[in-house]
């Protein structure tokens, strides 16, 4: 694997979508708050997925009738045809989606692993490939692996 390691600034189409998803992410989060709060919907932990609201089903027995047969890790998704699921749809809460850093290269080609975090307003990125990264992408800036780990330290 080749690891490359970015600052990305403001010149960067990946800068701008980074913080508009941590918009939409906080506006998704406390729209599904708000929506299990007003339905009686019990859980901390929730998924959107195809426009269906997924929620623990062992908290949530009461809806037992209107969830979809498919389960992961304990959730399912409310029936698109059920009461709370058509409420849902009606909601209009999509999901945000954080931006997929290969498709930022020019030829994001085989396996791939990425870490993706801001601090105090500037982002940063890990970007392992199989293969060399044939060009860097406007508002990229390469650092140094020491660099980055030394910005993550102080991240947690």
């Amino acid at each position: 694997m080749f690891d490359h390691f970015y600052e990305v600034n403001s010149g960067s189409t990946l800068f701008n979508d980074y913080f508009k998803w941590l918009t939409d992410y906080e506006k998704m989060r406390n729209g599904v708050v708000t929506f299990k709060k007003k339905y009686g919907i019990a859980g901390d932990t929730f998924m959107i997925d195809e426009g269906k609201l997924w929620v623990d089903v062992s908290l949530n027995r009461q809806f037992s009738d209107q969830f979809g047969k498919v389960e992961c890790q304990g959730h399912s998704p409310f029936k698109k045809t059920s009461s709370i699921g058509k409420a849902f749809t009606k909601a209009n809460i999509k999901k945000a989606s954080k931006p997929f850093v290969p498709f930022y290269f020019k030829n994001p080609v085989g396996r791939s692993q990425t870490r993706l975090f801001d601090q105090d307003g500037k982002l940063y990125v890990q970007y392992s490939t199989e293969y060399e990264v044939e060009d860097t992408p406007k508002g990229f800036i390469p650092i140094k692996a020491s660099e980055f780990y030394k910005v993550m330290e102080q991240e947690e």
